[in-house]
């Protein structure tokens, strides 16, 4: 039977076919934007994954980003904080026909616009839209400057430090977001936040291994790290250089390997180290002292430390040591330094003592010759006496210029007639084995410009030299000459070019080793056996050399000796060398002044006293400083202060400084053994100082004391 359909059910039944199309359009358009989402979420996966450095990866995900929205910027922040006084984009990514908007990773100041929208973000759960259906407006100043019509923006939480800020800008048009793009935003920026605080984390982890890695490589004890059986896993810098091996090396031994078999006490290397090991396994962190013995057999004192790092199935040990030797010969040069010290005093103290005595000697020797009269014989035996005290003083200035309490000072010198004064010195250095060969410049050399004192002290210690390495037997050759320095070879020596007196200083002994050449010159170096020098000669010699604008240089091979060569500056031309006498030569000269006489030696001061009063001076003589400021106290009619520099309880300046307030136009001389320029710095004054040198002869005296008299009160 057929039924015929009414229109009503015909339109009823488009209706209901017209609602499950709609369903259906539904049904595939949520399906449709959940694939879409977890696409996006896939590809954001996809390149969080990828073993980058956090730059390229911040890079690649915002590329990723202006892929999956139809918008022309996406970026970074940090931090995303209203309590922090800047911020920074740290990363931006834009479209080619689109400027960036942000100078990345420059620090901007926190105004408090931004720091509304930082809390406002913050607050909201989910991203915040400033689009045309949002109600909120883009600040015009940004709207205007970099071009955004909208933007979506959300806060992006990692497990470390402050939040940052994930936004995007639409600059072309105006775009209104839709919940899908509000969706997609908000889970990319809970997966960047789990990502990130990774990065970070691994980030900081790395700086900081950065950080102890250059400490410990850097460090300048020897750092290793060790196994159970003492094998090495890794060390710093100093530990290859404290084993003397490549690293590669010291990786494939053990540190056993490179020990001496035994150690202080005679406890066998292996038994302490295991003890060692035992007591860091307990938490203790022993130390001792520990013999390294190096490939080449040398063997290095060091101190030993070891820490427990790590206590499981495979142990690891922390070993510190530190080099010992450096500090054993520290406190060898201190030694030796203080001793030089103390000798340096004792031979100030003996000069000064040996002076006084030579005061006495010269003026009574001269007193006899004059007393002798006609008996030739006597004068003769006078004057002996007089030259030998003269002799002795030479002996005591250079004990003075040992002790420093004499000032050197150069003058030109003849280096021909400073080797042969020197020769028969040189000769008892050397000894009977050791032949000495002197060759003279001929024509006579050019006067150089230098304190013969140093020069003559470089030349002994280069002749001790020279008979150490000669052992028994041998010739060595001393020879003067004058040479031009070129410019080309001016450079190696460090000499201006121009024209230098020289000598040099040639053996035939055992020579030195080409890889010790460069640090012959340094100080406490020394080629010698242990307790047979200090290393300071050469460098001692350098210094007096360069100081006195010359230069020294060394030429030697293993087996066949050395020769030293001394480049000096040459006065200038027609410059006296003749030594300039303490004292011009004048007929003595008496007057009838009164003398203060200050000497606590008392033959010196009955010396001093005889010879003024023979020559009509008034004489007064005191012994020490008490009683020199009690004269001083209460007299008032001496006309010169003559006093020693050094008095047992004061000094001879403080006393002249207490007299020349009562008597403002009393004169001082000091007679002392110090140098003019050395009074200068001890009195505190740049004015011309009298002073009268020791040891001294009358007449040195009576003329000293004449011109002090004579001279300006001021003075």
């Amino acid at each position: 039977m057929n039924i015929e359909t009414t229109p009503q059910a015909s339109l009823h039944a488009e209706i209901k076919a017209l609602q499950q199309r709609i369903r259906d359009l539904e049904t595939s358009s949520a399906t449709n934007a959940a694939f879409r989402y977890l696409d996006a979420m896939e590809r954001i996966g996809e390149v969080l994954r990828r073993e980058v450095d956090l730059p390229e990866l911040l890079t690649q995900l915002l590329d990723e980003i202006l892929d999956l929205f139809p918008c022309d910027r996406a970026w970074l922040l940090h931090p995303c904080d209203p309590t922090t006084p800047s911020w920074s984009v740290p990363m931006e990514r834009t479209r080619a026909e689109w400027p960036g908007a942000f100078t990345l990773d420059v620090e901007v100041p926190l105004d408090q616009p931004t720091a509304d929208l930082f809390r406002e973000a913050l607050a909201t759960n989910g991203p915040l839209a400033f689009d045309s259906q949002s109600g909120r407006a883009i600040p015009p100043q940004i709207a205007t400057a970099f071009h955004v019509r909208s933007q979506l923006l959300t806060v992006v939480r990692p497990r470390v430090g402050h939040p940052w800020m994930l936004g995007i800008h639409h600059c072309s048009r105006d775009h209104v977001f839709t919940a899908e793009e509000h969706r997609i935003l908000d889970g990319i920026s809970l997966r960047v936040g789990e990502t990130l605080g990774s990065l970070l984390l691994l980030g900081n982890l790395k700086a900081s291994e950065k950080r102890f890695r250059g400490l410990v490589e850097n460090a300048p004890d020897a750092i290793v790290l060790l196994d159970a059986d003492g094998r090495f896993l890794d060390g710093n810098a100093a530990a290859v250089s404290l084993f003397d091996l490549s690293m590669d090396q010291l990786l494939s031994t053990k540190l056993l390997s490179l020990s001496t078999p035994q150690q202080t006490g005679g406890r066998p290397s292996k038994a302490l180290l295991s003890a060692l090991m035992t007591e860091a396994v307990a938490g203790w962190k022993p130390h001792c002292q520990w013999h390294v013995q190096r490939p080449d057999g040398r063997t290095v004192e060091t101190e030993f430390r070891l820490v427990l790092l790590e206590n499981g199935p495979e142990q690891r040990f922390r070993g510190s040591l530190i080099d010992l030797s450096t500090q054993r010969s520290l406190e060898l040069q201190v030694s030796h330094l203080q001793k030089m010290e103390v000798l340096g005093e004792l031979a100030g103290g003996v000069a000064h003592d040996l002076n006084n005595q030579l005061v006495v000697i010269l003026c009574y020797a001269e007193m006899l010759g004059e007393a002798a009269g006609a008996n030739e014989a006597a004068v003769h035996m006078a004057m002996r006496l007089v030259k030998a005290a003269t002799d002795a003083s030479a002996l005591t200035a250079q004990l003075l210029a040992f002790s420093r309490r004499a000032d050197l000072h150069p003058v030109p010198v003849l280096l021909d007639d400073l080797v042969r004064d020197s020769a028969d010195m040189l000769r008892r250095i050397l000894g009977a084995d050791i032949e000495l060969d002197i060759d003279l410049a001929s024509p006579a050399s050019d006067p150089a410009f230098v304190d013969p004192l140093q020069v003559e002290q470089v030349l002994v210690n280069l002749v001790t030299n020279a008979r150490d390495a000669s052992k028994m037997g041998g010739r060595v050759q001393i020879h003067t000459f004058v040479r031009d320095v070129e410019a080309a070879e001016s450079g190696r020596l460090g000499l201006t070019p121009g024209r230098f007196a020289c000598f040099s200083v040639q053996d035939r002994g055992t020579g030195i080793a080409a890889d010790q050449l460069p640090t012959v010159f340094e100080p406490f170096f020394t080629t010698k056996d242990r307790g047979k020098g200090t290393g300071l000669g050469l460098s001692t010699a350098r210094g007096v050399i360069v100081g006195s604008g010359g230069a020294i240089d060394l030429a030697s091979q293993p087996g066949q000796g050395s020769t030293f060569t001394v480049y000096l500056p040459v006065a200038q031309q027609g410059a006296d060398t003749a030594p300039q006498p303490s004292v011009p030569a004048a007929p003595r000269q008496g007057g009838t002044e009164r003398v203060l006489v200050v000497e606590e030696h008392p033959t010196v001061a009955d010396i001093a006293a005889q010879v003024l009063s023979a020559a009509g001076y008034t004489v007064r003589k005191v012994g020490s400083m008490q009683e020199a400021e009690a004269v001083v106290a209460s007299e008032d009619a001496f006309d010169l202060l003559l006093t020693e520099a050094i008095l047992k309880g004061g000094d001879g300046v403080t006393l002249a400084g207490r007299l020349r307030k009562r008597l403002p136009h009393v004169r001082v001389l000091f007679a002392t053994s110090f140098s003019a320029q050395t009074m200068a710095r001890f009195t505190h004054t740049t004015e011309r100082i009298h002073l009268l040198q020791k040891p001294y002869s009358p007449e040195g005296l009576l003329a000293h004391v004449r011109t002090a008299l004579d001279s300006d009160p001021r003075t």
